[in-house]
């Protein structure tokens, strides 16, 4: 071969092997899952500066079935907007996050686990003095104030919905400021619109006058969900971890702990 022929393969060669070494890899099986964590209580919350919640255990159960493949996992050290982690595990191969409604629109973007989370049920918080109790969507749409929602949330959407954007405030990325509105003077929230599971758990612990009504207005499944990216060999070991856990009954026991 020809002295400048032979240089140019070899330029071309590396050139190639730079870029394919560069490219990312969905079939890397040595990567490790990423897990991720919403401020939502108590899927998620920090104790004694460990993160905790039902989302944590299932976590932590689901460690276990995959370290029996080889697949090691990663636990989140902080909160994400509900929209930044839509976007992550969009995009992102390894994202993994438990605690997601199902919709036509999020199946479009991301997997859905063939086994369901957790159970929920939609209700309302609201003052303990508050004497007014909507039981249906439509004595809600009759009255004249602001329902509060969790930002970014199937739940926000929904009461928009119900009622228009100029009704809802979902403006809230926590439930704590939500609750204060609701509890203190001048009461500048009536009402809260979320899950039943996040609600209970924070209105029995709060010190403020609150309480949950009993009506339930819509019931759903929460889901794991994950990147359409992620490798198949991945996929495949986190949907058979979740049945596992769903017919030893470790994922009944899990979700008994954190329902009222």
């Amino acid at each position: 071969m020809p002295t400048r022929n032979k240089k140019l393969y070899i330029t071309v060669s590396v050139a190639l092997l730079s870029g394919l070494l560069s490219l990312p890899s969905n079939a890397n099986s040595g990567a490790p899952i990423t897990f991720l964590a919403q401020d939502s209580q108590p899927k998620y919350f920090f104790s004694k500066k460990r993160l905790e919640g039902l989302c944590i255990d299932i976590y932590r159960a689901l460690e276990v079935k995959l370290a029996k493949k080889q697949i090691k996992v990663e636990y989140p050290t902080q909160f994400m907007p509900i929209k930044r982690i839509f976007s992550l595990v969009e995009t992102e191969p390894q994202a993994v996050f438990c605690g997601a409604a199902k919709s036509a629109s999020r199946e479009l973007r991301f997997n859905f686990t063939t086994i369901p989370a957790y159970p929920v049920n939609y209700v309302l918080a609201t003052h303990r003095d508050n004497t007014v109790a909507p039981n249906s969507f439509e004595q809600i749409q009759q009255g004249d104030y602001t329902i509060g929602a969790f930002y970014g949330t199937s739940s926000a959407g929904e009461m928009k919905q119900v009622l228009g954007e100029h009704r809802v405030n979902d403006s809230f990325t926590d439930l704590d400021m939500a609750m204060k509105l609701l509890g203190t003077p001048p009461y500048r929230l009536q009402y809260f619109y979320y899950h039943d599971i996040g609600l209970h758990y924070i209105v029995k612990r709060s010190s403020l006058p609150l309480k949950v009504l009993p009506i339930k207005f819509t019931s759903k499944q929460h889901w794991l969900i994950y990147s359409k990216l992620l490798a198949p060999a991945q996929a495949e070991a986190l949907e058979q971890a979740m049945v596992e856990l769903k017919k030893e009954g470790k994922l009944d026991k899990i979700i008994k702990q954190y329902s009222n």
